[in-house]
């Protein structure tokens, strides 16, 4: 602080120790008292902290010392962080992750294997079609992959008929063999 070019006399404080006015008026603890002044004979009382449990959408936990750690995003990536008190790996816990399919088709849908296996030679045989026609046509021709399915199945299953039995129907034999008859046609049906 620059002395001022004249004497003074008394000595100013040091600019730390002066107060903001403006922080005595507008303080949230200030504002919290006086509501609950004003309030009081309703019986409220005002604070300026949540008393509210804040719902975290993704929690990992260490798999030795069990901490967790909770987050709005998914930003911890397990094979780069770890626990930061005892170093040992972390486990996603909430949501569940999905079954990791390394690089295999084995998670994605049917219609998403047909997509990767189609869509590059589908869209070389229609060169002058934009992508939303494009997208029709590989459409269309899963459809009709899935029809020509749905035929091989209906005409690869063997109906199932159960007939009469000629025999005394207040006998069981009769109906036992006709359901073992039944499960053994049934053994042979081939569903998929």
């Amino acid at each position: 602080m620059v002395p001022p070019p004249f004497d003074l006399p008394f000595s100013l404080p040091k600019p730390s120790t002066i107060p903001n006015p403006s922080s005595l008026i507008f303080s949230p603890h200030i504002r919290a008292r006086k509501c609950t002044a004003e309030f009081s004979h309703r019986n409220i009382h005002v604070t300026i902290k949540h008393s509210y449990t804040i719902a975290y959408k993704y929690i990992w936990a260490c798999t030795s010392c069990g901490m967790e750690f909770k987050r709005h995003s998914k930003s911890i990536d397990p094979s780069r962080h770890s626990c930061g008190s005892c170093k040992n790996k972390l486990v996603q816990v909430q949501p569940v992750p999905r079954a990791a399919n390394d690089g295999k088709m084995g998670g994605l849908s049917e219609y998403q294997k047909f997509m990767k296996v189609n869509f590059a030679r589908l869209k070389r045989e229609n060169e002058g079609l934009g992508q939303k026609e494009v997208m029709a046509v590989v459409g269309r021709k899963f459809r009709e992959m899935k029809a020509e399915k749905g035929e091989e199945r209906s005409s690869s299953a063997e109906a199932v008929v159960i007939e009469d039995s000629e025999e005394d129907e207040g006998s069981r034999g009769g109906d036992e063999e006709v359901v073992d008859d039944v499960a053994r046609k049934l053994d042979f049906l081939n569903l998929s």
